[in-house]
């Protein structure tokens, strides 16, 4: 690179570094928002944590999950055992993956560093950015989806404005236009502090559970006898088809939702008490996803009989009840409905992948990137990536899915072994903070927690690559392994990091805890403070 370029990188770097704040300085490993959470910002309480899990279980991709399930020929019985099997999974591991947060005040990159290294983390973190990019484009997606239902309510030239002009990318314009509005009201509440969102997610989850049950209602009224006939064929499905299906429903529930469960710490750091987020893990977090689902695949059901068309999307079945009955009362009934699903799709946004999002991204690079600026980088990428070509069908939706938890679920499965198994629920977490501490491991990388990842992870890749590729004559036991890529990776990445664990012993890994009452001093302390480095851990030492 030639002097003159370089020197400007470096200026513009400096230009970016942030400012010290609450008595923080950022380095190499640590700023404001990658610090242990002092008790005086915990507070979320049970309430909070019970409508964190609200606006998690009851949205657009629980509706979804459920409906198209149906759409491949899966029963109403088989799809709830399905998504209420997945969603307990769930739940657990949430539990499991969110006590660092409640013990020690710590995010989720610090449970990555613990277990894959100071450097290793990198990899986890970027892992499960990439997830969120293509979870916020489609979150957005549905959100102006919303948005469209809405000025269809108000404005009824607005429908016929995707016949008039060209699509975009994909996108009619309509859709397009309505996708600008939902960023234009998404980047403000990106400015809100994490701690500060209480109120709103209790805002989104009386709004979106408002939206639901407005939705069975109408599908419980008893429909007009229509002029035309509609006539639908049914799905000739094998036994064979039906286990396949709810071994697809049960890996696409815990791939979708399993990168949210084991990043938990980054919400459980806020609690006020160890007991206030696990009510709501272990109950609030499964029943609401399940009972979203089977109102999704209700109403989904009802649409089909009187429609005649299959519609698994809450947003596409407004816009498809305003096509067929464009009545005053419907326009009142879709504008609501619609209203309680844009603030659900912007709840979910900001909690699960902008925000959230940001604060693992600001581990990277404490220096420079914060919160704030990571929820930007995602949303400019989520964006970018146009994940609104992979929701236009239900298989293809339900392949998604479950190719989240073939790189994911592994994850799930090395950080809950790590923390519970290895280190005995364990951290020093001053040394989280430091270079050529205990979790230095091999010049900062964990090889123990990679080779079980990979082990874990390789055995769906290939009926992942015949979904992609379409291959027919794909064998079956490949395409069996793909359909419980989600309990192939949790178990295997679980087991493989144990059984690597006895093989290569770690260096004390439960010396040295830290008990939640430090937390009271953290403000006060100097993690991450490098001028201590090298009278502790040597540069030199590496474990092996």
């Amino acid at each position: 690179m030639p002097p003159t370029v370089k020197r400007w990188f470096v200026k513009q770097y400096q230009r970016m570094k942030l400012d010290d704040a609450n008595g923080i300085k950022p380095t190499r490993f640590l700023n404001k928002d990658t610090a242990a959470t002092p008790l005086a910002k915990a507070t979320f309480n049970a309430v909070t944590f019970s409508a964190y899990w609200g606006i998690t279980g009851i949205n657009a991709a629980s509706w979804a999950i459920g409906s198209s399930n149906l759409a491949t020929g899966l029963t109403i019985p088989e799809v709830f055992c399905g998504v209420l099997a997945g969603a307990f999974m769930i739940g657990f591991i949430a539990f499991l993956c969110g006590e660092p947060g409640v013990r020690y005040g710590v995010s989720f990159p610090m449970m990555s560093r613990a277990a894959f290294g100071i450097y290793g983390s990198y990899f986890v973190v970027l892992t499960k950015l990439l997830v969120n990019c293509v979870l916020f484009g489609i979150q957005a997606f549905w959100g102006a989806q919303a948005i469209r239902v809405i000025i269809n309510a108000l404005c009824p030239s607005f429908m016929k404005l995707a016949d008039i002009v060209p699509h975009i990318s994909l996108m009619g314009a309509d859709e397009f236009i309505a996708l600008v509005i939902y960023l234009m009201i998404l980047f403000p509440l990106l400015l809100i502090p994490p701690h500060r969102l209480t109120s709103f997610m209790r805002i989104a989850f009386a709004a979106v559970v408002m939206s639901v049950c407005g939705m069975l209602f109408w599908a419980l009224q008893p429909a007009k006898d229509y002029k035309k006939k509609i006539h639908h064929d049914d799905k000739v499905v094998t036994d064979r088809d039906h286990i396949f299906g709810f071994l697809q429903c049960f890996s696409a529930v815990g791939g979708w939702w399993v990168g949210n469960a084991f990043r938990q710490s980054d919400w459980t750091r806020f609690a006020r008490s160890r007991k206030a987020p696990a009510i709501a893990q272990m109950v609030a977090a499964p029943l609401t996803i399940t009972f979203t689902a089977l109102i999704g695949t209700f109403v989904a059901n009802e649409v089909r009989d009187r429609y005649g068309v299959q519609t698994w999307q809450p947003t596409e079945i407004l816009a498809q009840m305003q096509s067929m009955e464009y009545t005053a009362g419907m326009r009142v009934g879709t504008f609501f409905a619609g209203v309680g699903w844009l603030f659900s799709q912007l709840s979910i946004n900001l909690v699960h992948n902008s925000v959230a999002a940001g604060m693992d991204l600001s581990s990277m690079i404490p220096e420079v990137i914060n919160i704030r600026r990571g929820a930007v980088v995602i949303v400019i990428l989520g964006i970018a990536t146009s994940p609104w070509r992979l929701v236009r069908s239900p298989a293809t939706f339900i392949v998604v899915m479950s190719a989240f938890g073939t790189f994911t679920a592994p994850l799930a499965g090395i950080l809950i072994a790590d923390f519970w198994w290895v280190r005995k629920a364990s951290y020093n977490v001053e040394e989280l903070y430091m270079a050529n501490s205990r979790y230095w491991y091999c010049y900062g990388f964990n090889y123990r927690a990679f080779m079980a990842w990979f082990l874990a992870m390789w055995p769906s890749i290939p009926g992942f690559l015949a979904h992609v590729v379409d291959v027919d004559d794909r064998a079956y036991v490949w395409h069996y392994v793909f359909q419980l890529t989600f309990i192939v990776g949790l178990t295997g990445g679980f087991f493989w990091y144990m059984i690597m664990c006895f093989m290569f012993p770690l260096r004390d890994p439960t010396d040295g805890e830290t008990t939640i009452a430090s937390r009271a001093s953290i403000e006060s302390s100097n993690f991450g403070d490098t001028s201590s480095e090298t009278e502790d851990y040597p540069p030199t030492h590496n474990q092996f």
